[in-house]
Order: C-alpha cells, then structure tokens, then sequence
C-alpha cells in the first residue's frame, strides 16, 4: 500500500531594518488651502455661485514612505456646507484628499481651511 503526502510549506519575510538603525516617525503636512462657496468666493453673484473643490496632498519629507492608514484632513475653521471627500490618490509616496465648499445660498458663503496630514515612516541618517 502507497501513501501519498502533500507538504505545503509557507514561508513568511519579515522585513526590518538593519541592527542599529533608528527607524523615525514624524508627522507631516501638506500645504494649507481655503476652499469657499458663496459670497466673496464667487464674485458676490446671486444667483451664480457654484460648488468649489480643490484636491490636497502630502508626500514623503524626509526621504521615507507615508504609513498606510495614518492619512487625514486636518480642518482649522470651518462655515456651512463644507467637508473633504476621499481622492484616488492613497500610497506610501503620496496622500491626498479634496477639500469642498457649497452654499444654498449665494449671499451666505461656506468655506473650509485646512490640509491633509499623514506620518512618514524614515531611517534616520547614521
């Protein structure tokens, strides 16, 4: 009588970083913007004014790569009808998210301040 035996081996890879390295993490910024809907924002027209977007990101300061998950809106003041919306840009060298602005009513404008922050993961220099 013959026996057959099937072995599956799996083989996991962990990467690290070489001994005495310092591995940083330091969070980073992308550039402010205000992004505004109504009022001064269209030119004082009503009817006329329009919804605004206006996509954010942030990439790698330090020579690394952005952690996954750690990519957000960072919002200083806010009026109205206002929010972000996710964009289609999410790796390691790159995070953005848009930004957006839109009133129902022309003479009451809505905006939004802010920037995109995300953790950049990096070997520091030895």
């Amino acid at each position: 009588m013959k026996a057959s035996f099937a072995f599956i081996v799996a083989c996991v890879l962990l990467v690290t970083p070489a001994a005495g390295a310092d591995v940083a993490r330091v969070v980073i910024e992308g550039p402010e913007v205000e992004v505004g809907s109504g009022g001064q924002y269209d030119g004082g027209r009503n009817p006329g004014c329009q919804a605004r977007y206006q996509e954010v990101c942030v990439k790698p300061q330090h020579g690394g790569k952005l952690v996954a998950g750690t990519g957000k809106a960072r919002i200083k003041i806010q009026n109205g009808r206002t929010g972000t919306q996710k964009s289609k840009t999410d790796t390691p060298d790159e995070f953005c998210l848009v930004f957006w602005a839109n009133t129902g009513a022309c003479e009451i404008p809505a905006f939004v301040r802010g920037t995109v922050v995300a953790t950049e993961e990096y070997q520091k220099a030895q």
